[in-house]
């Protein structure tokens, strides 16, 4: 048995390059490299507020609708890490196909 302490994620982390781009008043695109169905992480983006929410457009290249996700940050020190407000399934099934376990 664990603690959340020891292993805070839930979803398996996939490695791979996504074009994120946030919408609202500070529209910005990010390229996120760690993706999962609970959130991403984007190494160069610019520094935000721990808790703030914000608008994701995020093109799978599957051929379909980019998806529309509410996020918000929960880390931000020399990249921003975000949670989503609800997980993304897609996310995952892209991973898993990417690494071939699909």
């Amino acid at each position: 048995m664990f603690s959340l302490d020891e292993n805070r994620r839930v979803d398996t982390r996939f490695s791979m390059t996504l074009a994120v781009c946030e919408l609202g008043e500070r529209r910005a695109v990010m390229m996120a490299s760690n993706v999962s169905a609970g959130g991403l992480y984007c190494p160069h983006a610019t520094p935000r507020l721990v808790g703030e929410k914000l608008l994701l457009e995020v093109d799978l290249c599957d051929g379909r609708v980019p998806l529309v996700v509410p996020a918000r940050v929960v880390r931000s020190n020399g990249g921003l890490a975000l949670a989503f407000h609800i997980r993304q399934p897609r996310f995952e099934m892209l991973g898993l196909r990417k690494s071939g376990l699909n």
